[in-house]
């Protein structure tokens, strides 16, 4: 089914030239009231913070308000299912992460099909995670954590956002990968979890630096390693996790999509003004403090996401034994 899914994906983003080069043709088109913008995550986590601040951008461009809407639950899978079932008339939009890739490989039913129910409208940013610690933690880097760990198996706990997050899913192959055990407290959002680690409610958690990096600047966490295998270049005293843990690497991504059969006009314009959007001076300063790493614009790099991760987290998932709730 997975394989199945992926290809589809694939094959249908890979028609974005062609698509594009009909959009070139077609009358420019302009929304004619609010645009709502579904996040599928709770609000002052990364994907909202992201998300409010490249819609105020492709606001002032668009001259209608982009509200937010957030929708959490299920991996995902509430929100974009909502995005998937709206009229797909160039105002309801979504914001999908790399947990849309893990989804197909974790569940036996996806409520939605990725490539017949959803259009990209391009990437907004890849994010890099911090593997992050209350500061009670007897550790200040990742091989101090593992022997931790190993001395008091599920002597610690982590924050987790489910079996199909890739916040939980991270902590999993980590913990695969160092033959170690930590206890999984499930949270409902990306901010609650977050807030349970900087309180101690739970020691550890991978998190997304664009909700991050207040908290660890403030020094409510402490950061002992980040999650791509090359490091972050925003933040280079922080060593990747791969540098004790070989073979582990993973950044996720956010990027926006219409519903199925949105038309070509709206499809253009949008993928224009969110183009523009990630040009914006305040937009590109703010995600660098963040430590976001640019992606290239447009509809295509989604297949190449897509295809790779799809591969990657399957691997994971498989290795780790993961199973939904």
């Amino acid at each position: 089914m997975r394989s199945a899914i992926t290809r589809r994906a694939l094959g249908a983003l890979l028609l974005a030239p062609a698509v594009a080069r009909a959009q070139a043709r077609a009358p420019e088109w302009t929304p004619i009231r609010p645009i709502r913008l579904i996040v599928p995550y709770t609000p002052g986590g990364g994907t909202d913070v992201a998300a409010r601040l490249v819609a105020k951008a492709m606001q002032d461009t668009l001259g209608q308000p982009i509200a937010i809407e957030n929708r959490p639950g299920a991996s995902e899978m509430v929100g974009t299912e909502a995005v998937a079932r709206a009229a797909p008339d160039g105002h309801t939009i979504g914001l999908v992460t790399n947990t849309s890739t893990i989804n197909p490989a974790l569940y036996p039913s996806v409520p939605y099909d990725i490539a017949k129910d959803l259009r990209p409208i391009g990437l907004l940013c890849a994010v890099p995670f911090a593997l992050a610690a209350h500061p009670s933690v007897p550790a200040r880097n990742v091989a101090e954590l593992i022997a931790v760990l190993k001395a008091k198996p599920d002597g610690l706990s982590y924050a987790s956002l489910g079996p199909g997050s890739v916040h939980g899913l991270a902590m999993e192959w980590f913990k695969s990968l160092t033959g170690t055990r930590i206890v999984a407290v499930p949270y409902r959002g990306v901010a609650p979890a977050m807030q349970a680690i900087a309180t101690g409610e739970v020691q550890l958690g991978f998190v997304g630096l664009t909700s991050a990096v207040p908290q660890i600047e403030a020094g409510r966490l402490r950061v002992l390693g980040v999650s791509p295998a090359e490091g972050v270049k925003a933040f280079p005293d922080w060593p990747p996790v791969a540098r004790t843990v070989p073979g582990f690497g993973m950044t996720t991504w956010y990027g926006l999509v219409a519903p199925a059969g949105t038309p070509e006009p709206a499809m253009a314009r949008l993928q224009a003004t969110l183009r523009g959007a990630l040009e914006n001076e305040e937009v590109r300063s703010r995600f660098a403090t963040l430590g976001v790493e640019p992606v290239p614009p447009g509809p295509e790099p989604f297949a190449r996401h897509v295809a790779e991760e799809s591969r990657m987290w399957a691997g994971v998932v498989r290795d780790t034994g993961a199973k939904p709730e």
